[in-house]
């Protein structure tokens, strides 16, 4: 009986106008925010590349990297800043009148960045690399005897930084943007459904409906229906949403970043699914409490306050990085953002995050129980919104 009702949730749901506009509204936010990418990125790559190099070996390999590009018809420029010391070469990069640093060090190529580490499978880094390669293989070809491991070590191009603490930083920051579009998604999602299920809950009870609902099926099995249904419409929306920033991404010249978001993304799925069902119940509940339409602005304002403390906090956490993203890791509802922030930024071990699912796992069968038991004892009382006293201890129970 469940399932029947799950489906018709579904079905009201996604033939809901305000839920097509606010799912167009979002992917042209996302086509604008790629063709923007796209723009910028199509006319940075006209700008030459600097690269810094601290000897003619190294400004070679990055000629040797130019006219591979000119050979392939790609639109990457190269162009050299000699420098006399690998220090001076640093310092370039620093002073930003350079963007890449090329060295050889201890029988291997190292190419460094101010910012983040370059990466050598696009753009300039997978030119120069390209490059080193082709120089190995041409003096792999002149050389007899030559040690197999170092002829490796001539053909690998190291990405590292002039700065190591700035691989940190940067991600840091990533993890940062992610926190904050998570908890952009999670409320807008929570708020989203869950007035939907309050909504449909008091427009049954005031049109008396429920009452024939209920004599067709039993309350919990009409309270699982509503809770389900909507949890799928809701995971649903929320892995479209994020497919879509994915793919968005992946048109970006962020594209590596992928590789990076994937768990913290992962992680973030599960959290909400768990943290929607913890606050589904308490939807269903708000909405029971409640006589008329009128009334459910109040019954469910303490539902409204705790989702938006745990957007607040989450927020606060996902710029932090501190101890309060610790702490709302573990709170539940607030974990939903704070856990997958933490885990993109490297800061938390696998078993922080299997407890902080348990505790959620934990909190989410308490409010279930708990909503369930508000909703059984109010739905059909009448007369006046309920207060939540009275249909904790009523005795006037629904099978």
């Amino acid at each position: 009986m469940w399932w029947t009702v799950a489906r018709r949730e579904m079905s009201v749901k996604i033939r809901d106008r305000s839920l097509l506009v606010s799912l167009i509204i979002v992917l042209v936010i996302v086509a604008v925010s790629v063709g923007v990418s796209l723009i910028t990125s199509g006319t940075s790559d006209d700008k030459p590349t600097s690269v810094a190099v601290t000897d003619d070996a190294g400004a070679a390999i990055v000629a040797q990297a130019q006219k591979m590009a000119q050979q392939t018809g790609e639109r990457q420029i190269l162009e050299t800043v000699r420098t006399t010391s690998l220090e001076q070469g640093r310092e370039v990069v620093t002073d930003e009148k350079a963007k890449l640093v090329l060295h050889h060090e201890d029988g291997t190529w190292h190419l460094e960045s101010g910012d983040e580490p370059p990466s050598v499978t696009s753009g300039a880094g997978q030119l120069i690399a390209k490059a080193v390669e082709a120089r190995a293989t041409a003096d792999l070809a002149q050389k007899a005897g030559v040690d197999p491991q170092q002829a490796v070590a001539d053909g690998t191009v190291l990405p590292g930084t002039v700065d190591p603490g700035q691989a940190d930083n940067w991600r840091d920051t990533v993890a940062t943007f992610m926190g904050v579009g998570f908890a952009v998604v999670y409320m807008f999602t929570m708020m989203f459904f869950g007035n939907g299920i309050a909504a449909s809950v008091v427009e049954e009870k005031q049109s008396r409906i429920v009452e024939i609902l209920l004599a067709c099926i039993p309350a919990r099995q009409l309270l699982a229906g509503k809770i389900i249904g909507n949890t799928i419409l809701a995971a649903g929306l929320m892995l479209i949403l994020l497919v879509l920033g994915c793919v968005g991404v992946s048109f970006t010249p962020a594209a590596d970043l992928l590789g990076t978001i994937a768990a913290p993304t992962a992680w973030f799925i599960v959290f909400f699914i768990v943290g929607f069902l913890s606050l589904a119940c308490l939807w269903a509940a708000a909405g029971a409490l409640a006589s008329r339409t009128e009334d459910l602005q109040s019954t469910s304002m303490p539902l409204v306050m705790i989702v938006m403390i745990a957007y607040v906090f989450g927020i606060q956490a996902a710029q932090n990085h501190g101890v309060s993203a610790v702490v709302a890791s573990y709170v539940p509802v607030a974990s939903a953002i704070a856990m997958p922030t933490r885990v993109a930024t490297g800061g938390a071990a696998w078993w922080e995050v299997v407890v902080s699912i348990l505790i959620s796992v934990l909190f989410s069968a308490l409010t279930i129980w708990g909503g369930e038991r508000i909703y059984r004892r109010s739905v059909l009382k009448t007369g006046g919104k309920v207060k939540l006293r009275v249909a904790w201890r009523s005795t006037d129970v629904v099978a």
